[in-house]
């Protein structure tokens, strides 16, 4: 277990002005009441005679920071609380792993609170990989997200992404492998991020590379090759 807590001092804030067309004017100056508190926990267990473990990861973390607006101090209050399970079944030849993740988040402003600031998400993480014959390996993946609708976005965001490949080891020593991956075999991948906190949403979106295909050809190089010299 672990936790801590942290604040800054005289730290650089923005002040901000919006005037009835909705020109903002910003500068910035130095204002106490920025800090942080945050706490963690742990817990991991083996069932070897199953081939069975499992874990759990638990965390808080909650923030404040300040800022003026229209010459008015505005404190913004961020809570979020987070669980992670984890699952594993593992054997000689086969291993299989179950990751979710659940994030709830509540936020408010001092000052022109959007809504109610809540959010709640989770996402999904499942892998396996399988030895196949002739040092042959096939793994595959798939990472589920979802967003549910809020106060401020009606519509949820729900993405699958699924990855897969099939590798070989060869030569004496199976210092030489031949990889084929497919990424994003559904094509979901949409790049879009999204926030609601105090008094601001954000809607965010990044370039990614779609589905695509990846050949690829390693050669581990194992041994001493430090040259030593001769007496």
């Amino acid at each position: 277990m672990c936790m801590g807590y942290s604040f800054t001092k005289n730290a650089v804030a923005s002040t901000s002005t919006v005037d009835e067309v909705n020109k903002t004017t910003s500068s910035y100056i130095n204002l106490n009441g920025n800090n942080n508190f945050y706490a963690g926990a742990s817990f991991n267990k083996s069932f070897s005679k199953i081939n069975f473990s499992t874990g759990l990861n638990a965390s808080y973390n909650h923030s404040n920071s300040v800022s003026i607006l229209n010459n008015k101090l505005n404190e913004n209050v961020n809570n979020s609380i987070s669980l992670r399970p984890r699952f594993s079944y593992y054997s000689d030849k086969f291993q299989i792993q179950y990751d979710p993740s659940f994030t709830f988040s509540n936020s408010r402003s001092s000052i022109g609170s959007i809504n109610n600031g809540k959010n709640f998400y989770h996402n999904h993480e499942i892998s396996g990989t399988i030895e196949l014959p002739y040092n042959t390996e096939f793994n595959t993946s798939i990472s589920l997200s979802y967003q549910p609708a809020n106060a401020s976005f009606s519509k949820p965001v729900n993405v699958a992404i699924w990855n897969a490949y099939l590798s070989k080891k060869m030569l004496k020593a199976q210092e030489l492998e031949l990889k084929v991956a497919i990424s994003d075999i559904l094509a979901e991948r949409i790049g879009y991020n999204r926030y609601v906190g105090g008094n601001s949403i954000s809607e965010n979106t990044n370039s990614f590379i779609p589905r695509y295909v990846l050949i690829g050809v390693t050669y581990n190089l194992t041994g001493n090759f430090v040259k030593q010299d001769k007496k």
